[in-house]
C-alpha cells in the first residue's frame, strides 16, 4: 500500500509541468491511468477561424512506443476509417504522388469529381484553378490532384511557401491559431519554427499525403511530422498545412512524459489539436460552439485509436 502510494505521489509530479500553459490544473492520474480521457475545447478564441481543443490521457505503454505509433500509425488499418489513400514519405523519390487514386464507388469521391468538373467549391489557388480538369476524366482528375499536391510539396519544402487556399494565406492561418494560442506555442517554439519564421520546413521525421474523407467530399491532405526530445519528455507536431476542402490547416501538438503506475512505465500525454476552417467563421460564435462537441468527439476517437495501437505494440 505505501509503495503504490509513493507511486502515485511520484507520477504526479510531471502532470504539474503542464499547468504553465495548457488548460489544466490538477490531473488525478489513477483515473486517467484506468482509461478516463480530461478534455478542454476553446470555442472562443480571437481568431474567428479558429478553434482548439486539449486532452489529457495515459497510455498503457513506454514513451518510446508511443513516438513510435504516432509516427508510423497508418489510417488504413483503423476501422471505420474516413481515409481512402495514405501514403508516409521522407522525399520525393518515396512520395509517389502519381499513385493517387479516386476511387469512384465512395460518394466522397464522387462528390470531388463533380466539384472538379465544375469548377467550384476547391481550396486552390488561381493558377490551380485554372488547369482544373473539367471534361469529366477520372485519369485526368487523377493526375491532376497528383501534380497539386506534388507542386505544393515542392514550394514547402524548398522555398518554405505553404501557397493559399482560395484567398487564405495558410502560413498566416497557422500563424493566427498559435497567436490565439500564445501560451501553447511559446512552450512549443523550437518545434514550431518551421511554420512561424521564414523558410523551408526544415527536418520533419516523415511527411505524408491522403485522400480522406472530410465533411462528406474527398480532400487532398498534405503535412509533416516533427520529433523532438526535450528534457524529461518526447515533442511531436504534426502540422497539416495543405487541404482541398473542408478545412484549411491544422497544427497537432503532443507532449509524453514517462510515468510509472502500478509498477509499469506509461505515458502520460497532453495533446492539442488547432484548427481553422472558414466555416467557423460567423454566426457569434455559435458555429464554433456546435463544431466544438464534434472535436472534442474526434479528437477522443484519436486517442482510443492511439491507446489501443501504442498498448499492442508494447505486447
Amino acid at each position: 500500500m505505501l509503495l503504490a502510494l509513493a507511486t502515485v505521489i511520484r507520477a504526479n509530479e510531471p502532470a504539474e509541468a503542464f499547468r504553465p500553459w495548457s488548460a489544466f490544473g490538477q490531473l488525478d492520474l489513477p483515473k486517467l491511468a484506468h482509461g478516463r480521457i480530461e478534455t478542454e475545447c476553446n470555442a472562443s478564441m480571437k481568431f474567428a477561424r479558429g478553434i482548439s481543443t486539449q486532452a489529457v490521457f495515459v497510455v498503457d505503454a513506454p514513451v518510446e512506443t508511443v513516438v513510435r505509433t504516432l509516427l508510423s500509425s497508418d489510417p488504413l488499418r483503423q476501422k471505420d476509417s474516413d481515409t481512402y489513400q495514405h501514403r508516409y514519405f521522407h522525399d520525393e523519390s518515396d512520395a509517389h504522388f502519381d499513385h493517387l487514386q479516386l476511387d469512384a464507388k465512395f460518394a466522397a469521391v464522387q462528390r470531388l469529381l463533380a466539384d472538379l468538373r465544375k469548377g467550384r467549391d476547391l481550396q486552390l489557388s488561381r493558377e490551380e484553378h485554372g488547369r482544373m480538369p473539367r471534361d469529366g476524366s477520372l485519369e485526368k482528375a487523377q493526375e491532376f490532384c497528383a501534380d497539386v499536391l506534388r507542386q505544393r510539396w515542392r514550394r514547402a519544402t524548398q522555398h518554405g511557401d505553404l501557397g493559399v487556399a482560395g484567398m487564405f494565406d495558410l502560413r498566416g492561418e497557422i500563424g493566427s491559431l498559435l497567436n490565439a494560442e500564445s501560451a501553447m506555442a511559446r512552450h512549443f517554439a523550437t518545434l514550431l519554427a518551421p511554420f512561424t519564421q521564414t523558410g523551408s520546413l526544415g527536418s520533419p521525421a516523415v511527411q505524408y499525403w491522403d485522400v480522406s474523407d472530410v465533411n462528406h467530399t474527398a480532400a487532398l491532405e498534405l503535412g509533416a511530422i516533427y520529433h523532438r526530445h526535450e528534457e524529461g519528455c518526447e515533442q511531436l507536431l504534426d502540422v497539416n498545412y495543405y487541404a482541398s476542402s473542408g478545412y484549411l490547416v491544422s497544427v497537432t501538438l503532443y507532449e509524453l512524459v514517462p510515468v510509472k503506475l502500478e509498477g509499469k512505465p506509461r505515458t502520460l500525454a497532453w495533446q492539442a489539436v488547432l484548427v481553422s476552417a472558414q466555416a467557423l467563421e460567423g454566426g457569434f460564435g455559435l458555429k464554433r460552439q456546435i463544431a466544438s462537441k464534434l472535436i472534442v468527439g474526434d479528437v477522443e476517437k484519436a486517442v482510443r485509436t492511439l491507446q489501443q495501437e501504442a498498448t499492442e505494440a508494447a505486447r
